[in-house]
């Protein structure tokens, strides 16, 4: 069907679910220590080949309940200030028109050819989620939307609604 699309993608745990990210948006995969990461206002920066990016914790950025707040808070730093300076980050550094953001996941998995099926009303408007596909075993994986959270990272008070 023309709703579905076969990609490759790199599958990554979160908070025990797993979940896939196109590999087309993977500049690299990178393991580095949390005192690499400097905080900036309400986010976080890091160094990689010489530039400075954005890094998220993907578990921050799915806990925000209300965007509107956050530039009042420093909702995108909770998970770093939770950890000891030592602990050693999986990072999937994401890239759009020259664009590198730095996400922070659980625990890398592996790479995979799945089939990205877009999801339907009422669940198409989850942010940061762009569709699902279903393994062999019948699990349900989650697609990560690197777009929208790349702008979101640029431009955090645009069209994003949290439901």
């Amino acid at each position: 069907p023309s709703s579905m699309a076969v990609k490759k993608a790199l599958l990554f745990e979160l908070k025990g679910a797993t979940f896939a990210l196109p590999v087309v948006f993977t500049e690299a995969v990178i393991s580095q220590k949390k005192s690499k990461i400097r905080k900036a206002v309400n986010g976080l920066l890091s160094t990689y080949l010489d530039q400075t990016i954005s890094v998220i914790f993907l578990n921050d950025l799915f806990d925000i309940e209300d965007i509107s707040k956050l530039k009042e808070q420093s909702l995108l730093q909770g998970t770093f200030d939770e950890l000891p300076p030592d602990t050693l980050l999986n990072i999937i550094i994401t890239s759009i028109d020259n664009q590198l953001v730095g996400l922070v996941v659980d625990k890398l998995l592996q790479q995979k050819e799945i089939i990205e099926k877009n999801l339907e009303r009422p669940l198409n408007n989850i942010p940061f989620i762009s569709g699902a596909t279903i393994f062999g075993s019948g699990d349900i994986c989650l697609i990560i939307d690197v777009p929208s959270i790349i702008d979101f990272m640029f431009n955090p008070l645009t069209n994003i609604q949290m439901t």
